[in-house]
C-alpha cells in the first residue's frame, strides 16, 4: 500500500525546503535557526532527517521580532 501524498500546506510536520515555501524564510537561515538551536521545541529529529513542527515553529516567528542569521 502507497504513502498517500500530502499538500505542505495540510502537514503538520514540515521538512526545511517545505518550511522554506510556507513562511518565506530562505533555507540558510532555517539551517541556522536549527543549528543554532538544537533543542528547540520546535524541532524533531529522526536520525538525521530534521522535520519543524508547524504550529510551534509559527508560534516562535510570532514573538520574534528580527532573525539573525
Amino acid at each position: 500500500m502507497a504513502i498517500p501524498k500530502i499538500k505542505p500546506e495540510f502537514k503538520i510536520m514540515l521538512t526545511v525546503e517545505e518550511t522554506c515555501g510556507i513562511f518565506g524564510i530562505g533555507e540558510h537561515t532555517i539551517r541556522k535557526l536549527i543549528q543554532s538551536n538544537p533543542n528547540a521545541d520546535y524541532l524533531l529529529r529522526i536520525g538525521t532527517k530534521t522535520l519543524i513542527k508547524r504550529s510551534l515553529f509559527e508560534n516562535y516567528l510570532l514573538k520574534e521580532s528580527v532573525l539573525h542569521y
